[in-house]
């Protein structure tokens, strides 16, 4: 597509990019993946490509490291060689963004050199994206929600969080969601119409979020 938008953006247009595996071992008939797929999960495949130990891996780790966390993605190496199927990994992928470059920033009127505010807006997003049961006779077709967030770091820093999964500080928070399979360009908001589906959508974050987007403990 034609977006050049980097900052609070979740569109599949500007996020979305093609990947091809080429190697020894890799399926030939293996010529598209077609489920969703995220950037966390290349480090667990590419060490399950070559055979690694990921858990004595872990054990050296935590030797001499404080704390060594599950990596969060998953291992699609089965699926690149051609011994599993593509539908037996489908999985939600969690996407997140807080580079607000606003934040922190005045500005400056060009006529009299006064500073103001940057303008305040929702500059942070998350966002799943999973399949769901909604096409002809319970078909999945793949939805995604974006939430549109006033950001974690300042949920902390002016509301004493002590998790960035404490929901109760979210103030005011708008939701974008989009049925990918009907609507591939993200033209329609559903988010006021589909509300079955944006319920299932808000679990599925929680469950994402909890999962995959971790703190030091």
């Amino acid at each position: 597509g034609g977006m050049q938008q980097k900052w609070a953006n979740a569109y599949d247009e500007a996020l979305r990019v093609p990947m091809v595996v080429k190697g020894p071992g890799i399926a030939a008939s293996v010529d598209g993946i077609e489920i969703p797929t995220s950037h966390v999960d290349l480090i667990p495949t590419l060490l399950g490509l070559v055979g690694a130990d990921v858990e004595a891996a872990a054990a050296a780790l935590g030797a001499n490291h404080t704390e060594v966390r599950p990596l969060p993605g998953r291992d699609l190496s089965d699926v690149l060689t051609g011994t599993t199927a593509p539908a037996g990994v489908a999985a939600p992928v969690y996407f997140m963004t807080e580079d607000d470059v606003t934040r922190g920033v005045k500005q400056r009127n060009l006529l009299t050199g006064e500073p103001f505010d940057a303008i305040d807006a929702l500059t942070c997003i998350e966002s799943v994206v999973a399949p769901l049961p909604t096409g002809p006779d319970g078909a999945p077709e793949l939805w995604k929600l974006n939430h549109y967030h006033e950001g974690l770091r300042a949920w902390h820093a002016d509301r004493g969080a002590t998790s960035p999964n404490d929901r109760g500080l979210d103030a005011d928070p708008e939701w974008e969601l989009h049925n990918l399979t009907a609507d591939p360009e993200e033209r329609t908001n559903l988010e006021a119409s589909a509300t079955d589906a944006k319920r299932s959508m808000q679990a599925i974050l929680e469950s994402e979020r909890d999962t995959k987007r971790l703190l030091p403990s």
